[in-house]
């Protein structure tokens, strides 16, 4: 059985963001995002040199400026963009989701789960993928919930006895 306790500041709360915009579904987004941008924007360029040479400045400076904005989106707005919402509906949330004195107890079974809001077990069964991101390890439940280890903080015996922990759950499933 591994413990860990931690206290989840605003460090953790910057991975948790990683990991949610790393996600498939957001990185599918951000592709289809670029894929439309790319297309609206050589239109919109397109529309500005018909409206400059026909004489019509005004359309030509809008749709100049539209072209500029979806281009800012295929380099790397839509990330941005989805970062500024994940930050906005964090705001709305209840602190104490993503802050405050968390507990993790790691067995053969599952996760015991301990923090202000309360306690509970999460079976193996109940974890949809585990990965790394700098020095963090984390689990994410099926229903999107993240679990975070501070590798760092862990002593060799406890990253090992996590690790073959998670081999074990890798090999069963």
């Amino acid at each position: 059985m591994v413990h860990y306790k931690f206290y989840f500041g605003e460090e953790e709360k910057e991975i948790l963001q990683k990991i949610v915009l790393s996600s498939r579904a957001n990185v599918k987004r951000r592709r289809a995002a670029s894929i439309v941008s790319a297309g609206m924007a050589l239109f919109c360029l397109a529309a500005a040199i018909c409206f400059f040479r026909r004489g019509f400045y005004p359309g030509g400076i809008s749709m100049s400026l539209f072209a500029a904005f979806f281009f800012a989106v295929l380099l790397g707005g839509a990330k941005w963009f989805q970062k500024a919402v994940l930050q906005r509906a964090m705001k709305g949330m209840d602190k104490s989701l993503y802050s405050g004195v968390r507990e993790y107890f790691f067995d053969g079974d599952g996760v015991q789960i301990i923090s202000e809001l309360g306690m509970g077990k999460n079976n193996w069964k109940a974890f949809q993928c585990w990965g790394e991101i700098e020095h963090y390890l984390y689990l994410k439940r099926l229903d999107n919930q993240v679990v975070l280890v501070d590798r760092e903080k862990l002593s060799a015996e406890e990253r090992r006895e996590l690790g073959a922990l998670l081999a074990a759950v890798a090999r069963e499933q």
